[in-house]
């Protein structure tokens, strides 16, 4: 009772504010998040579509004008505004997708109830581009007409000054490459989440022209185009109140992944960027508020959501499997730790792939997802797993990308070797096939001799002389391919390889007696000098094979620390060297 008392306070305090914009409208701080969409339709028309998520616990009177408004989209080519558009509110619109279980619908806000409460409303408009350009932007700045699209008043992570309370976004387009669709998103953008538990979160978002998708966290703009200021710790790349290091976000798939330490109403906003054959076509923004509540009991963690039981690739991150032209099977077996059902569903799957899902909607559902990975083009692959359990009153929804990365398997072409009389250090050049960059790792007798990133097909190093293994894979240590190779010169000699002793004994006991370099290889020329400590010589010779015995002019010198300089060149290897050594009496 007293959780449910404290979960009625706080959506009370979700109320409007109003204030009065130069425009005259009035401001209302009832929208959640949204995003502005377009769609191309034969003719070259766009069919623009705007969508709100709107609290339930704002003031009704001003709340029930979301069923009837007409949002104002601009239309720029550049900084250049050439037309604007007034959207309409679709038919029936205004339906409740608040995140709780069927039989608590009817005691949410949206219903009279305490449970918090969400609606979405979808405006629709078309329009005509009259060029082909590259920089169209599509801006939405709040007006509603009548009243504006206020940011709640309860948001904690960005400043409560009046002008960035507009809800605002924009949408871009470069129709020069041809007509393009923005991406359709699966996931609602206010998602509800227990304190102190680790969270997931997707967009889902789906291209329907096939254009590759990058991801990134940007800043709420205010009605000027201006980017916010957040409240500290919170950044726009790292929006939610967490723990340090308890917040990532992968730009690749969208994945956020959070562990939030403090209830809050963070406000998350994300672009998705279009890209086709290298060049951005178009982007969109979504603003999202993620509410954090204290843990009521029916807020519960879906666990063992990894892939498991992997064959036909390798994991080389979270949720991330490198396959190599052959058939990919694994298994998710997720759970919920209090034990509820999971219902499992699913999109985006990659041509030909499927997924089996036995036991859905209970304690133990299992997935079993299979695809012949050799049937299609190297490339990266994302598909949208979303477990949503029946937790009450409040479920739990996780959306989870998982990223098949294709690639062929690396091939070994040649390795070539080139003559230059130093045994270890022979110039190779090994050339393979497959994508790049690419990690190669040369061993012998299981000691790694060469860890190299390779930028390119061709790659040239030295090794010794010898038979060695060579695993090629990806830059990320996917589709591993071994083989083996000798390098053999029966010309080649040892190279000079040098130590230094730190002391010696000059007492004629067959010992140590005398301190000389020692080389694997006999140098072609030499130069030691031996100094005492008030820099007087007093010893040198250009014989490798002759060390200094410790005495001057044939008499001993006294204990102490002596400095040498050694000048030696063997082969093509030069050594220069100044150090000290202790003579021991």
């Amino acid at each position: 009772m007293q959780h449910m008392m404290r979960l009625k306070s706080y959506l009370h305090i979700l109320l409007f504010t109003g204030a009065m914009l130069c425009s005259g409208q009035v401001l209302a701080t009832h929208i959640f998040g949204g995003e502005l969409l377009y769609a191309w339709a034969p003719g070259n028309s766009y069919a623009l579509k705007l969508t709100l998520y709107g609290d339930c616990s704002a003031v009704s009177s001003t709340f029930s004008t979301l069923y009837t408004s007409h949002p104002l989209i601009s239309i720029y080519r550049g900084n250049t505004l050439v037309d604007s558009i007034r959207l309409q509110p679709e038919s029936g619109t205004g339906i409740e997708v608040s995140p709780v279980c069927p039989s608590q619908t009817g005691n949410t806000t949206c219903n009279g109830g305490t449970l918090p409460g969400v609606t979405k409303f979808v405006y629709t408009g078309n329009i005509i581009p009259g060029s082909n350009e590259p920089d169209w932007r599509f801006v939405f700045n709040g007006d509603l007409g009548g009243t504006s699209a206020g940011r709640s008043s309860n948001i904690s992570n960005i400043s409560a000054a009046a002008n960035i309370n507009l809800l605002t976004l924009v949408a871009t387009l470069n129709n020069t490459a041809g007509p393009n669709s923005s991406p359709e998103y699966n996931t609602i953008p206010t998602p509800f989440y227990a304190l102190n538990l680790p969270q997931e979160y997707n967009q889902g978002a789906v291209d329907p022209n096939g254009d590759s998708l990058g991801f990134s966290l940007i800043a709420a703009l205010d009605i000027y185009g201006h980017t916010i200021p957040y409240v500290a710790p919170a950044t726009a790349s790292a929006p939610l109140y967490t723990a340090p290091g308890e917040f990532s976000f992968d730009g690749h798939s969208g994945q956020m992944s959070f562990l939030p330490n403090a209830l809050q109403d963070a406000l998350v906003t994300e672009q998705v960027t279009e890209y086709r054959n290298g060049l951005a076509v178009g982007s969109s923004m979504r603003e999202m508020t993620f509410i954090v509540l204290d843990n009521l009991g029916s807020f519960n963690n879906i666990q063992h959501t990894q892939p498991v039981n992997l064959s036909g690739g390798n994991a080389t991150a979270a949720n991330v499997i490198a396959s190599c032209g052959t058939a990919l099977d694994f298994d998710i077996q997720p759970r919920d730790t209090a034990q509820n059902d999971i219902t499992v569903s699913y999109t985006s799957l990659p041509p030909g792939a499927a997924i089996s899902v036995a036991a859905n909607g209970t304690p133990a559902p299992t997935l079993h997802f299979s695809w012949d990975t050799g049937l299609h083009p190297a490339g990266s692959y994302i598909f949208y797993v979303i477990y949503k359990n029946n937790a009450c009153p409040i479920s739990t929804s996780q959306t989870i990308a998982y990223t098949v990365n294709v690639a062929e398997p690396y091939t070994f072409i040649s390795a070539t070797q080139s003559a230059t009389g130093c045994a270890d250090a022979i110039p190779v050049t090994i050339v393979f096939a497959g994508r790049t960059p690419a990690s190669l790792v040369v061993s012998q007798q299981g000691n790694v001799i060469r860890d190299l990133v390779c930028q390119s097909d061709t790659v040239s190093f030295t090794l010794p002389l010898g038979d060695f293994t060579a695993t090629l894979s990806a830059a990320d240590k996917g589709c591993p391919a071994v083989f083996n190779f000798s390098i053999a010169d029966s010309t080649a000699q040892p190279c000079c390889h040098f130590s230094y002793p730190s002391a010696f004994t000059p007492n004629n006991d067959g010992l140590n007696d005398r301190f000389r370099i020692v080389a694997s290889s006999r140098p072609v020329t030499f130069e030691m000098i031996i100094y005492d400590r008030w820099g007087n010589k007093v010893f040198y010779t250009d014989d490798p094979d002759k060390g200094w015995d410790g005495t001057y002019r044939g008499r001993a010198c006294n204990t102490g620390v002596y400095f040498y300089r050694i000048y030696a060149h063997c082969q093509e290897r030069t050594e220069i060297k100044k150090g000290d050594v202790t003579l021991l009496q």
